[in-house]
């Protein structure tokens, strides 16, 4: 009775592990909804050993018995445990379990497509992730995406409209030092990218190089306020607009060239921290330029005429006339 007991226990252990998925096709392990028509990317089995290896891409659809199937989910632990080295998110994932990507010890890389798209918690666990990719159709930057992620470098950012981008929330909160978790150095911003968003690098202490591309006409409210070690920016050509607090407290930066296109610089859009700003005659509108934080005194060419700016942040024409605002 007792040996036909434990053969039982086996048997439905072995069937758990068999049932741990619906489906497998091209090497990635589903679990299918019939209702709905989408599919969840899950585990192999409850060990996932071997179960994922190399460049995984994950499809935006798949079909199985002649059914169409829209991959949507990438389920709880679905990955963790396995070989991946790098992975792609599809455009149409829009919600990513708990531990998916835990003990995936050799993923590097991740190309991130997903329109919108939120995190179960921020216990996704990618240790290992050094390199992220944000493609053209990307509209927002879940809270939490990347928590965990120590050794996340790179942030290549491609999102042509995206509205919704802080980075550092997607890296997550750090308790113990009561700050953002943030520990990226290069933010390279693709040439498709129209408007940087929101607060995209606001307070990423680790900021040492920014490139943006050539096509970006606005950055976005905060978008690199508080980065102390970022020491030079090259603004796009083609810009057009620096919203509230864009360029704020950029503290490692003397100096500003803002290009001929620029029409547009909110309130607190930039501080007066650069030693000099130059701009061209098309600017038609900078409010409160605000006081320096050095004592000294600087030359500001705006509309092509020149203004000395004192340390108590006041702008006065080569005449003296103070001017209010522009």
């Amino acid at each position: 009775m007792k040996n036909r007991f434990i053969t039982l226990c086996l048997c439905l252990g072995a069937n758990l592990l068999a049932l741990a998925y619906d489906v497998e096709i091209g090497g990635i392990y589903y679990n299918l909804n019939s209702s709905t028509q989408t599919a969840t990317v899950t585990q192999k089995n409850y060990t996932n050993t071997s179960a994922y290896i190399g460049h995984v891409v994950i499809p935006e659809q798949i079909t199985h018995n002649g059914v169409q199937y829209t991959v949507t989910e990438i389920g709880e632990w679905a990955l963790r445990y396995s070989d991946v080295e790098s992975v792609v998110i599809p455009t149409t994932i829009t919600q990513i379990g708990e531990r998916a990507f835990e003990g995936c010890h050799s993923l590097t890389t991740m190309y991130y497509n997903a329109v919108r798209c939120s995190v179960d918690s921020w216990w996704l666990k990618p240790e290992n992730l050094r390199e992220v990719v944000f493609g053209e159709d990307v509209q927002s930057v879940p809270s939490g995406l990347f928590a965990n992620a120590g050794k996340l470098k790179i942030v290549r950012f491609n999102a042509r409209n995206c509205r919704e981008g802080w980075m550092a929330s997607a890296l997550g909160y750090n308790g113990s030092t009561g700050k953002w978790s943030t520990h990226i150095d290069s933010m390279f911003i693709g040439d498709s990218v129209l408007y940087i968003p929101s607060n995209l690098c606001y307070e990423m202490d680790s900021l040492r190089y920014v490139r943006m591309g050539q096509s970006v006409r606005v950055i976005g409210e905060y978008a690199f306020r508080a980065c102390p070690l970022l020491t030079e920016l090259e603004l796009p050509p083609m810009l057009d607009s620096i919203m509230t607090g864009g360029l704020q407290g950029l503290r490692g930066i003397t100096d500003l060239y803002l290009p001929k296109s620029l029409r547009y610089v909110a309130d607190i859009g930039f501080d007066a921290t650069f030693e000099a700003i130059f701009t061209a005659e098309s600017i038609t509108d900078i409010n409160n330029i605000q006081t320096p934080t050095s004592t000294h005194t600087d030359k500001v060419l705006i509309n092509n005429r020149i203004f000395i700016r004192l340390s108590n942040g006041q702008l006065y024409t080569i005449e003296g006339l103070k001017v209010p605002n522009f």
